[in-house]
């Protein structure tokens, strides 16, 4: 039974998501030399990346591979992404740009989120599991 609220770890899930955010940022904006646009995308993506790190960290985990259940915790895993990876692509073009962008913002967005979604993303997953294994 756990006693109160853990101030220590909720400060440390802050610290890693904060600092997730800024990396992500420097990372992809030295390039086109563009932070603030590149800070946006990332802070657009970055609630949906939570969402999964999170679901596969305390249900995925424990409930199939804690329990060797090998083959499922790899489907779901799967499905789980793909779908995260919709709503967060639906979001981001029928939601936060048509309200927000620009025709230049949305040409920039699929030149971003085509070219390093994907490295963003499971850099971003494979960090927060490093995290993870050390704040047991």
């Amino acid at each position: 039974m756990q006693k109160g609220i853990n101030y220590k770890r909720i400060l440390l899930h802050i610290a890693f998501w904060a600092a997730e955010l800024l990396f992500f940022t420097f990372m992809f904006g030295i390039s086109n030399q563009n932070f603030g646009k590149i800070f946006v995308i990332t802070l657009q993506i970055t609630p949906f990346e939570m969402f999964l790190t999170y679901f596969t960290i305390y249900f995925l985990i424990p409930r199939y591979l804690l329990k060797s259940k090998f083959l499922k915790f790899i489907i779901y895993s799967i499905i789980v992404g793909v779908f995260v990876m919709i709503i967060e692509r639906l979001y981001i073009f029928h939601i936060y740009y048509p309200i927000f962008g620009s025709e230049e913002s949305v040409k920039y967005i699929k030149e971003y989120l085509s070219e390093n979604y994907l490295k963003h993303f499971f850099l971003t997953y494979n960090f927060l599991n490093q995290f993870v294994l050390f704040d047991r």
